[in-house]
């Protein structure tokens, strides 16, 4: 159970740190989110799930950032695949 906490935990603070690391490259859109976001929840109460449907530039992003975390693993994911093919078909060439 806690080696699940401890890969959930892992995943947010990946994310965050990218979502972050976005805002400051990108700094208008960063600038369109915190705008949409002050404009629909405002800044005396909390997002609540209903506000979900409204921030369609917060979802963008998030779904943006997730699209290219997604893209990245699978590449470095199938960079080790080819290693191991190359690695695997050498072994039969070899015999």
């Amino acid at each position: 159970m806690f080696d699940l906490f401890m890969t959930g935990s892992e995943t947010t603070s990946t994310s965050l740190t990218y979502v972050v690391l976005y805002c400051l490259h990108h700094p208008r859109e960063a600038q369109k989110v915190r705008e949409e976001a002050d404009r629909v929840v405002g800044r005396e109460r909390r997002p609540q799930a209903d506000d979900r449907e409204k921030v369609g530039q917060c979802l963008l992003l998030l779904l943006l950032l997730f699209l290219f975390l997604f893209l990245l693993v699978l590449v470095v994911w199938l960079l080790h695949l080819q290693e191991l093919l190359l690695l695997l078909f050498a072994f039969t060439l070899d015999k």
